[in-house]
């Protein structure tokens, strides 16, 4: 087993040792539909989960009721819970959103990281580039949201990370979304991924600067060209076009 499989079990062992049932299930319906294991529009078998998971239905119910609050589930009356299709003028408030935050969590990890921080924001970057260098799409998009995700943390506000974590949800839902609706995002990611690399690393050539800047400039300018490049997803998935 590889170290990185080790090192993901051991944190699996660890929260179901330090979360209550509820929390536990949660985490596990959170993670089929991040996943894609249940689709957008999908309905919440109970049932089926209660079986799998050896629980009642309370807690399955339980977690859906918060994953509606969280913006991943449905809840449609007196026909159950569905996980949630987002149309694209959602999509595009959530990106409006996002860069105001990214302007932030700029300023602030510029002000916060470590020498140390910013070689493991190092380390992802370089992964991603031999990712890149293989052709192995799939790979790619998680090493993403980990660059982001320690991004944030290293700004070392814990509220303006949760807000990110949550839209980051959200768009990662459209992103299963659009997979669905025929849009081959693989091949499409293909002709963006070395793009969005290559502003990762000036994003972390700036932190290294100090220049506040210019880190909260780059941020703001790559979180705008992953919209950009959201939107060309939908289109050939066929979504662009939804209205509000």
């Amino acid at each position: 087993m590889a170290e990185n499989d080790l090192s993901s079990s051991s944190a699996e062992i660890q929260y179901l040792q330090n979360n209550s049932l509820p929390e536990v299930i949660l985490k596990i319906l959170e993670n089929k539909i991040l996943n894609h294991e249940i689709l957008p529009g999908a309905r919440i078998n109970e049932k089926k989960l209660s079986e799998e998971l050896g629980v009642s239905r309370i807690p399955i119910r339980e977690a859906c009721r918060k994953l509606e609050q969280e913006g991943l589930i449905e809840i449609q009356r007196n026909k159950g819970a569905f996980v949630r299709e987002l149309e694209m003028y959602e999509v595009l408030n959530l990106y409006d959103i996002r860069v105001v935050l990214d302007d932030l969590a700029g300023r602030l990890i510029t002000a916060h990281a470590t020498e140390t921080e910013i070689s493991q924001l190092q380390d992802l970057v370089d992964k991603m580039d031999v990712v890149n260098r293989s052709g192995d799409v799939n790979n790619f998009y998680p090493l993403n949201v980990a660059f982001h995700e320690l991004i944030y943390r290293f700004a070392r506000n814990d509220r303006l990370a949760k807000m990110y974590k949550g839209l980051g949800r959200e768009l990662r839902l459209f992103r299963s979304q659009a997979s669905q609706s025929g849009g081959d995002m693989a091949d499409f990611d293909k002709k963006f991924n070395i793009e969005a690399n290559q502003e990762h690393q000036a994003i972390i050539d700036a932190l290294r600067e100090r220049s506040v800047e210019k880190v909260s400039a780059l941020m703001q300018q790559h979180l705008l060209k992953g919209r950009d490049r959201t939107v060309r997803g939908a289109e050939a998935a066929g979504l662009a076009q939804q209205q509000q």
